[in-house]
């Protein structure tokens, strides 16, 4: 038998507990939800405010109500589930200073797991979130997808004309048509009688499920989609993240049932099915739910569950100040990662070596946490941190420290095997992700010095790892953070040695991620080396990075243009035949162009997607962003920050800015600004070649009516 899943019933205040044996079992089990407060003054108020709630009684206790600190606290008792309310009360009469809450926004899933010592997908006779092998429940899968008709933008005034749904293949796939009612009947009656654990949709949270619920109202059908009726709905919202503006849209959630949107998903295109059970075991977090979180919020619930474990009360709102820092210390502690400037051209004899998870096995070998730095106990610590001179915890092993090496071991377990790539996949975002969190001010575990001292350490090893290296006759090309691209004219065998011997020095693996055939590095617009474009063949495969190829804003043609460049190029083994393919890449470039010009190519391969940083109203200067938008708003549409909008570009120099863009959608004839296009096509190719040859004579090259051979031009 396996455990499923859980999920809050506030009607009757228990929890739904989903069971699999073979068959879906959900049974009704009652759960008492607790929190906590500590009251700084005014505590007789706080009493005399819990003694006229009905349902809740309380009791003292004396609680961890950090990692280094207990306190007496007040331990508040619900028979119903509205701790989000009387917490924000007891907050409000506080004026949001005199109570300090704890154990409040934890989601009742989490604390049902964390609790009862479980976790999503387990088998209840005998299983661990840290096992390697371990078996999963045989759930029946359903993947639907809906056909709307619209000649325009869909929307939920567009009737609906089909529903195809699959099953295991697409082979085994059916459609069901007739009357919009019929459809919507149909659709139900076939929810009912697959019965499948999981429904996949593309879109569904942020079209097809709203639609479908608005088009069955219209014919007072019930479409309940889940085992027991009702969702749980979340509205969609814009945030900041990692130096951009994403946006989540709104979460449909059904009951006794899985919908995962495999269109807004980002940890499910990651990892599948496999990888999302397996970070769902691991982060006590339901496979639903986790399908539309991010990777930080899985970290954040393995913290919570380890402060569980622990006996920590968890902070409502993180109330840790940053240590006060002169303008020297700062200099010191404020500095991230080494970066070298890359030597600019094609090498050969390159080999690449990183380290595997560098950020977390530092936090792990070093014992860096919020408890252990800086603490108290051991001030005269021989364990330092670096340049920072920090002393380290010699007494405890740390906090965060216990929550990572878990996910380091496993991840490493998982190398090489193929079939668990979803898995290991996923594991590696945890551990990208858990040292941002160390950093993150509103991260309930975190503390800024956590994160300076892994930076330090970092630089430390990325240093000595380079003088080592140049020690034994590397030449050192480039090096970013955990990375470093070294060149010597020997076979693969010493490269290999030269990591081991850095292992061993640092204690951390060095790996060699492959060899390259050649490697060729860009300069930035200032002419010096890029610090995060290159492209080459390693160990037989192309390899990319900071170039157009890999944007999210540029349109197909220009990655289709550097996909056939490299491809060209990719028949190069040496340096020197490198250079001579280097007139094959032009004429690529030229047929690009040619096809433009003539129109001859795909709208579709035309289209610019662009994230909005800002709602239409917020924009100051009037770019091509801001003209698709006002022609989508014209037809109904509304976009939010965070959210792609798509356009092809029309006419880039007219004075009307609704003739500069068109919506795909909504485009009538097959006008586009042709010689834009080739500007972008051109401006492309030059990025990838510019060390070879300068882009006014690149132009003149391709644009040249008279067919001209590279050595006759130049």
């Amino acid at each position: 038998m396996f455990l499923i899943d859980c999920y809050p019933d506030y009607e009757e205040n228990c929890m739904t507990i989903w069971l699999d044996n073979k068959r879906c079992i959900l049974k009704k089990e009652e759960f008492t939800p607790v929190f906590y407060v500590k009251a700084l003054k005014r505590e007789d108020k706080l009493v005399q405010y819990l003694e006229n709630i009905p349902f809740v009684t309380y009791i003292y206790e004396n609680r961890w109500i950090s990692l280094r600190k207990k306190a007496p606290v007040i331990k508040v008792i619900l028979s119903k589930y509205n701790i989000r309310e009387i917490a924000s009360e007891i907050d409000r009469m506080g004026g949001y200073e005199l109570y300090e809450l704890f154990n409040v926004d934890i989601s009742f899933p989490q604390r049902y797991f964390f609790e009862k010592n479980v976790f999503p997908m387990m088998k209840v006779a005998d299983d661990s979130p840290f096992a390697v092998e371990y078996d999963t429940p045989d759930l029946k899968e359903l993947l639907f997808t809906i056909t709307v008709d619209s000649k325009r933008i869909p929307s939920c005034s567009d009737p609906l004309t089909c529903i195809t749904i699959t099953l295991k293949s697409e082979e085994d796939s059916f459609k069901l048509t007739g009357t919009e009612e019929e459809i919507l009947i149909d659709f139900v009656k076939t929810i009912k009688i697959v019965d499948p654990d999981i429904i996949y949709s593309c879109g569904g949270d942020e079209f097809v499920f709203p639609y479908l619920f608005y088009r069955a109202e219209l014919y007072g059908i019930s479409l309940e989609l889940g085992r027991e009726p009702g969702w749980f709905k979340k509205e969609g919202k814009s945030y900041f993240s990692y130096g951009r503006i994403v946006y989540k849209p709104p979460q449909y959630l059904l009951k006794g049932r899985m919908h995962i949107d495999t269109k807004s998903s980002f940890l499910f295109k990651e990892g599948g099915l496999d990888g999302l059970i397996e970070l769902s075991r691991m982060s006590r977090l339901p496979v639903q739910r986790l399908s539309r979180l991010s990777p930080g919020t899985a970290i954040s619930s393995m913290q919570l569950y380890e402060a569980y474990r622990r006996k920590v009360l968890i902070p409502w709102r993180k109330q840790t100040p940053e240590q006060f820092k002169t303008a020297l210390q700062l200099l010191k502690a404020d500095r991230g990662g080494h970066i070298l400037e890359p030597k600019i051209g094609v090498h050969e004899h390159v080999g690449e070596v990183d380290f595997s998870s560098l950020y977390p096995n530092i936090i792990s070998e070093f014992n860096i946490s919020p408890e252990t730095v800086l603490c108290p106990c051991c001030p005269d610590s021989q364990k330092r941190v670096p340049v920072l001179n920090y002393n380290i915890c010699e007494k405890k092993r740390g906090f965060i420290p216990d929550v990572v090496k878990p996910v380091i071991v496993k991840k490493a377990l998982y190398k090489g095997n193929p079939e668990l790539k979803g898995r290991r996949t996923l594991l590696k975002w945890i551990l990208v992700t858990c040292f941002g969190y160390l950093g993150y001010r509103n991260a309930r575990f975190g503390r800024i010095e956590c994160h300076e001292s892994v930076t330090a350490f970092a630089r430390e090893i990325f240093l000595e790892s380079m003088h080592t290296a140049e020690e034994q006759g590397f030449e050192v090309l480039h090096g970013i953070i955990d990375s470093l691209w070294l060149k010597k004219k020997v076979p693969r065998k010493e490269f290999e040695c030269l990591c081991d011997m850095i292992s061993e020095k640092i204690g951390i693996p060095l790996e060699l991620e492959g060899m390259y055939s050649w490697i060729v590095f860009l300069p930035s617009n200032l002419g010096i080396g890029a610090l995060n474009q290159y492209y080459g063949v390693i160990d037989g495969e192309l390899k990319a990075r900071g170039i157009e190829l890999r944007r999210r804003d540029q349109p197909i043609i220009v990655k289709k243009m550097q996909e056939d460049i490299l491809q060209t190029l990719a028949q190069a083994c040496t340096k020197r035949t490198f250079f001579k393919k280097i007139p094959d890449t032009l004429e690529v470039v030229r047929q690009y162009v040619q096809a433009v010009s003539k129109g001859d190519v795909n709208l579709e391969d035309l289209v610019i997607s662009v994230g909005m940083s800002r709602t239409l109203k917020d924009y100051k200067v009037n770019n091509l962003t801001v003209a698709a938008l006002k022609k989508l708003k014209k037809e109904g549409v509304e976009l939010y920050p965070g959210q792609v909008v798509r356009y092809i570009i029309r006419n880039w120099k007219s004075r009307k800015m609704a003739d500069r863009v068109s919506i795909p959608e909504l485009m009538e004839n097959s006008v586009y600004d042709r010689e834009k296009y080739t500007e972008l096509l051109i401006r492309a190719a030059h990025h990838m070649l510019s060390p070879f040859i300068d882009e006014k004579r690149l132009k003149e090259y391709i644009t040249c009516r008279k067919q001209l051979t590279l050595r006759e031009y130049l």
